[in-house]
């Protein structure tokens, strides 16, 4: 490819699929293809040459190690090849790079998945990168539409644009998205890895050895879109009842407890269900000391004689102290080994399968019957969240793990508290069959349907 940009030319050999990529006018431009398919080089050129014609851009990623490890990489070899070292400024503590041209400072901003807030101080921006966008939440699009209106520095009217590429993710939000991408207004572009010239047999073929599930191999290597009964969310909203459920007072109660370490932008949240029929505790300590916590969890325990009270092993130190000799206490590690170690890959996996269990084939009612003191009613409502975007795979063993919290955190904002502490209180349920169920369309997000209406409504 040849362009001739603020005197530059550029000489680089590309691949069809990347340059219809930075061909395309569209205002919504995805590529979705499998491993090794030239994704992250061509969203970085792309970047470079808006910023050099007066562009501001915002360029997303996972976090900041997933930069490094790729974009970053890019941008260093570009900068190296066109000569562009002197008219590139970074700020790495605003995560900010600015690339001098005839008009001035073209701006571009780092945003990431986990935190995409990061870029509210952005303004004018032409262009929306997207690297790896099956890894973010599709109603992030609603923060971003703001910052991309005005002029870019040649005094032209912006009409903004999104730029995406990923791997496909069958436990993304996007999966359904992308597959419908006509209806949703999104220009799909796909490639397979025996179409980067640049990628030996010898890669290829490690590429498929480190894969053993069929699914993933389809969807890593093939760049295949899965969905249906593929779909690895752990419940989906249809899954939890609206028929209350009377406890009996031979029923037991088990408790959770989730601990943040001191600090942290996690909370503490305790969870109770008695027996498998209703919930009778929920409630957030935010960043309350251990003492306090024990002190709430003892009050709690007059009313409802606590069975079993289970804490992640990693921060409960001071409440378990405080609490062992009045009330049964376990601490788990969440990455400890499972009962049933030859389906679980750890303790955590197999207590979000039982817990997902519990509402889904017994129906547990996530409100008290008689609505207690102990039940905040605005936590069900996130333990609904999160136990819909929380997603297991299997790994290379074929065992069911659940995905990293940080992958969570990225999806939802946040870190997931509530039904950590639910699944160490339904831990003890007796285990079944793993659950798969179908994914709801992210596009019937009203954020969503109007943040794309008004990127693709600009003119």
């Amino acid at each position: 490819m040849t362009e001739n940009n603020s005197n530059i030319e550029i000489e680089i050999p590309l691949l069809p699929v990347q340059k219809a990529f930075l061909q395309s006018e569209d205002k919504f431009v995805a590529i979705c293809s499998a491993r090794a398919a030239g994704k992250t080089f061509v969203a970085v050129l792309l970047m470079i040459l808006r910023l050099l014609d007066g562009q501001n851009v915002v360029y997303f990623v996972q976090d900041l190690s997933a930069w490094r490890k790729g974009g970053e990489k890019h941008l260093k070899y570009f900068l190296r090849k066109l000569g562009l070292e002197e008219r590139w400024r970074w700020n790495g503590s605003t995560y900010t790079g600015y690339m001098a041209t005839q008009w001035g400072e073209a701006t571009m901003f780092l945003g990431t998945y986990e935190n995409p807030d990061n870029v509210r101080g952005a303004t004018e921006i032409s262009l929306t990168i997207l690297d790896e966008f099956m890894l973010s939440k599709p109603t992030m699009l609603a923060s971003i539409t703001p910052i991309m209106r005005g002029r870019d520095l040649r005094g032209r009217d912006i009409h903004p644009q999104i730029r995406a590429v990923s791997t496909p993710n069958m436990s993304s939000e996007w999966q359904l998205m992308i597959i419908e991408h006509e209806k949703n207004g999104i220009t799909l572009l796909r490639a397979k890895p025996k179409e980067n010239i640049y990628v030996t047999e010898e890669q290829r073929a490690l590429m498929a050895a480190s894969i053993f599930d069929e699914k993933l191999r389809r969807q890593e290597l093939e760049g295949e879109l899965i969905l249906g009964d593929n779909s690895t969310s752990m419940l989906s909203l249809n899954d939890f009842s609206d028929q209350p459920k009377i406890s009996s007072s031979n029923d037991l109660v088990w408790a959770g407890l989730d601990m943040a370490h001191t600090g942290d932008r996690d909370r503490h949240v305790f969870c109770a269900i008695k027996g498998d029929k209703e919930l009778v505790a929920l409630h957030d300590f935010g960043v309350a000391d251990s003492t306090d916590v024990a002190t709430w969890i003892k009050k709690f325990n007059k009313v409802y004689r606590i069975n079993s009270l289970n804490m992640d092993l990693a921060w409960s130190e001071g409440v378990y102290e405080l609490l062992k000799y009045e009330i049964p206490c376990t601490q788990i590690p969440f990455g400890g080994k499972a009962e049933d170690a030859d389906t679980y890959a750890n303790i955590r996996a197999e207590m979000y399968f039982r817990g997902a269990r519990l509402i889904k084939d017994e129906g547990l009612y996530l409100y008290t019957y008689d609505r207690n003191q102990f039940v905040d009613e605005s936590l069900v409502v996130e333990l609904k969240r999160e136990m819909t975007n929380i997603h297991w795979l299997q790994n290379t063993s074929n065992k069911l793990q659940i995905e990293p919290k940080g992958d969570v955190r990225i999806r939802i904002g946040k870190s997931p508290d509530v039904s950590d502490a639910y699944c160490l209180a339904a831990h003890q349920v007796p285990r079944k069959e793993p659950l798969i169920n179908s994914k709801l369309n992210p596009a019937e997000d009203p954020l969503l349907k109007e943040a794309l209406a008004e990127i693709m409504d600009d003119d």
